[in-house]
């Protein structure tokens, strides 16, 4: 069925509206045109009727063209509606400030004709359409950019996260580890590293299977975070390793870190089905701290004390001696 757009006319005068019927009869069968005499009783029928465009003169009493204009755009359900302004010869400036504040175009009274006011009104629906496709297309950019922005954070997240234990991979760790020693440089403080070790992990896999292997690991790593403070990082370092770096901590305030985390896994009471020494898992821990040291310094350093902790009979902390033999850690790979 075809509707006939909709549009209305306003002017205090009687005599212009009378021209503008006059004028604009032939198109009688295109446009359902409504003439009106005031801008109250256009924003009246604007909450009863669709409109497409008004052509309003700028000067009326009470509420003027200009102000009604302001009310129109003001409201984003009249965001499609064309307005064009009727002005008096001479008031150019007057119509230019009208287009700043939303018209789509103006027309001059004594000047106004069928064909001009058809042309008007037409390319101001088309500029209406064109704002409105360009600030739908906007809306669609802006969505897109939050939606690649998310999807950026994501992906730079994962790209940062160990996939089943959701800490930090070791190169985002090791990143942390840089940014702490140069602090460690600039303030003159110690910062520590715990290296945390699963005793006996392979025969747990060997036995149980790798799913439950993957969910001891997981169940380990969430301890692990949970018994660490809010500003230590902890990562996964590889197979059943983890690392956690304690900034501002000297030696015995990492300790003290260590036993924590390593009491907290055994409180775990995950079953171990094939462990010799324990019915359940446990974990060896080494610590070291230095201040003003190269991180890899002082992981290395960790990573000796974690042998000897697994040396001396695993599910204890151990703090660096300075060195790591050999045959240490042989016999530490011949118990696995």
């Amino acid at each position: 069925m075809f509707t006939m757009k909709r549009v209305l006319f306003v002017d205090d005068e009687i005599d212009v509206l009378d021209g503008l019927r006059r004028v604009l009869r032939p198109m009688q069968g295109q446009w359902n045109m409504v003439f009106l005499d005031s801008a109250e009783k256009v924003l009246e029928l604007l909450q009863q009727q669709t409109v497409v465009a008004i052509v309003a003169d700028v000067r009326m009493p009470g509420m003027d063209g200009l102000q009604l204009l302001r009310v129109i755009r003001g409201h984003e359900c009249y965001a499609s509606v064309a307005v064009v302004m009727l002005t008096g010869k001479g008031s150019e400036s007057i119509a230019v400030e009208a287009m700043k504040s939303g018209a789509q175009d103006y027309l001059v009274k004594g000047s106004v004709t069928r064909e001009l006011v058809q042309k008007t009104i037409e390319c101001s629906l088309a500029s209406v359409a064109t704002q409105r496709q360009l600030a739908e297309r906007n809306e669609r950019i802006e969505q897109l950019s939050e939606q690649l922005a998310e999807a950026n954070i994501e992906l730079s997240l994962t790209s940062r996260l160990d996939s089943p234990t959701k800490l930090l991979n070791r190169r985002a760790w090791e990143e942390a580890a840089v940014l702490e020693q140069d602090r460690s440089a600039r303030h003159n403080h110690s910062y520590g590293i715990i290296m945390i070790d699963i005793d006996h992990f392979k025969q747990f896999n060997d036995s149980a299977g790798h799913q439950a292997g993957d969910e001891c690991l997981c169940r380990v790593a969430r301890c692990i975070d949970q018994s660490s403070r809010a500003t230590d990082v902890v990562g996964r370092y590889g197979g059943e390793e983890f690392i956690v770096l304690a900034p501002e901590t000297d030696l015995d305030g990492s300790k003290v870190l260590g036993e924590q985390i390593r009491s907290a896994i055994w409180e775990l009471n995950i079953p171990h089905p094939a462990s010799k020494k324990s019915e359940r898992v446990t974990v060896s821990v080494g610590v070291a701290s230095r201040p003003q040291s190269p991180w890899e310094n002082v992981v290395k350093e960790a990573d000796d004390a974690l042998y000897a902790a697994k040396d001396g009979g695993r599910n204890q902390v151990c703090v660096t001696t300075g060195h790591c033999n050999a045959r240490t850690r042989e016999r530490v790979a011949a118990g696995s």
